[in-house]
């Protein structure tokens, strides 16, 4: 127990089987008292509040430590309280349990700065929600992390692995949260058993994520297998992500409700809903996507992307491969949403039922300058049906089938699209370029252009 502005150092210490009824099992920090801990373990040890760790307005440093089966209500491996801004650095949180909030760790007014540290097989097993699909206002949740009152970690380089939570946030959970920042983190198999966002959860924040990744996670009773963000006050921001092989009933790579969601250079890739949005739900929101790619998601209705009641607007972004036993293979957009394309491309997209690139619910979209080629439906139009496009639509080309190395569109093999190609050398899956879908413009893809170059093109078109 360290109090006011007790802060000794401590090098290899174990800490084991301690048990406290109220505050830190194997440390309590109280009143800006911040030690130093060095390859420190916390094991089995049990507490109310920070089954491991409990910090009350402290900031410790923490170096190569290790939290493992621990447990508490809140924040089973640390609780962090109060203003409390803990610096963590290669630390490992593994199979800690908060039967009510926060499996690796809890904050509440706190933010904790993390880096490298890994949040493996922790649980939140509480069943009270107060609101909303994962948990609403200071519910359960939060199987890695749970981040609640103004709290606003910094992570870095940091994994979330197979965590879970009875409710919402397998890996993450955010409650009217501060600006919480990730970048380069990294959500694998996590899972909200009944509530939203397998990966993270979101609830009235604002978090921003960049480079970060989101794989095999589940929300596999509700909504948003890599992130549901849920409120009018959630508007997550992402830069550069990866939502791949993500699952749920609705939005199973992404799903958010009533935000102003801005998306840029982000990849949706085999993401599954059994219901709707197999890449991304919108609902009740605006979303901006700039140079996004949706390739190979699936669902019963928009099986890259589902709206309802929203308005996206998507600039340069590329849908190749997604498909819907319903309507809308690539798109579906429904109930008076007025969807924005602008330099879209939509190719190889299918729907059992009608619109393989594009279903059109009730709102007639608008489409500037978009391509679609070779996509397929059983009924119906194959590349844009339901609802025509706005009137004021402009220079867009509807094609039966693509054409292999003309990636500008232009109908010729030629040194346009070299140049197109070469513009975007190195990136990754960015508009038609990536004609191999790889997930970079390479080699690869200048071989093809190279190969059919001023070779004869397809100019049927097709509704």
């Amino acid at each position: 127990y360290n109090n006011n502005s007790s802060s000794p150092t401590l090098t290899n210490c174990t800490f084991t089987s301690n048990y406290i009824g109220q505050f830190g099992g194997g440390m309590w920090n109280r009143y800006s008292s911040s030690p130093t801990l060095t390859n420190c373990t916390f094991t089995s040890n049990q507490a109310d509040n920070g089954g491991g760790m409990h910090n009350y307005a402290s900031s410790p440093t923490l170096a190569n430590c290790t939290f493992e089966y621990n447990s508490a209500y809140f924040g089973g491996g640390m609780n962090n309280d109060s203003g409390s801004d803990p610096t963590l650095t290669s630390c490992a949180f593994n199979s800690n349990v908060a039967s009510r909030r926060g499996g690796g760790m809890d904050n509440w007014l706190s933010s904790p700065n993390l880096t490298g540290c890994t949040f493996t097989s922790n649980s939140a097993t509480g069943q009270t929600a107060s609101g909303g699909g994962g948990s609403g206002a200071y519910g359960d949740g939060g199987g890695g992390i749970c981040n609640v009152m103004e709290s606003a970690p910094t992570l870095t380089d940091c994994t979330f692995t197979g965590n879970s939570s009875s409710l919402g946030g397998g890996g993450i959970q955010n409650e009217n949260a501060g600006a919480v920042s990730l970048t380069g983190c990294v959500f694998t198999n996590n899972s909200a058993n009944s509530g939203g966002g397998g990966g993270m959860y979101n609830y009235s924040c604002d978090p921003t994520l960049t480079g970060c990744t989101f794989s095999g996670n589940s929300a596999s009773a509700y909504y948003g297998g890599g992130i549901c963000s849920e409120d009018g006050a959630s508007s997550p921001s992402l830069t550069n992500c990866m939502f791949t092989a993500n699952s749920a009933i609705d939005g199973g790579g992404m799903f958010f409700e009533g935000a102003q969601a801005e998306l840029s250079k982000c990849v949706f890739s085999a993401n599954t809903a059994s219901y709707q949005g197999g890449g991304m739900y919108s609902k009740d929101g605006v979303a901006g996507l700039t140079d996004c790619t949706f390739t190979s998601n699936s669902a019963d209705y928009g099986g890259g992307m589902f709206g309802l009641y929203s308005s996206p607007y998507l600039t340069n972004c590329t849908f190749t491969s997604n498909s819907a036993t319903g309507n809308g293979g690539g798109i579906y957009s429904s109930s008076d949403q007025q969807l924005t394309l602008s330099g879209c491309t939509f190719t190889s997209n299918s729907a059992t039922g009608n619109g393989g690139g594009m279903y059109n619910g009730t709102l007639f979209p608008i489409l500037t300058n978009c391509n679609f080629c070779g996509n397929t439906s059983d009924t119906g139009n194959r590349n844009i049906d339901g609802d025509p496009i706005d009137f004021t639509s402009s220079g867009n080309r509807l094609l039966l089938n693509c054409n292999t190395g003309d990636v500008n569109f232009d109908l010729a093999i030629d040194s346009g699209d070299l140049g197109y190609l070469l513009a975007l050398w190195g990136a990754s899956s960015v508009l038609n370029a990536d004609i191999n879908q790889d997930g970079e413009v390479n080699g690869a893809d200048l071989s093809y252009i190279l190969s059919y170059f001023g070779g004869a093109t397809d100019a049927t078109t097709a509704d």
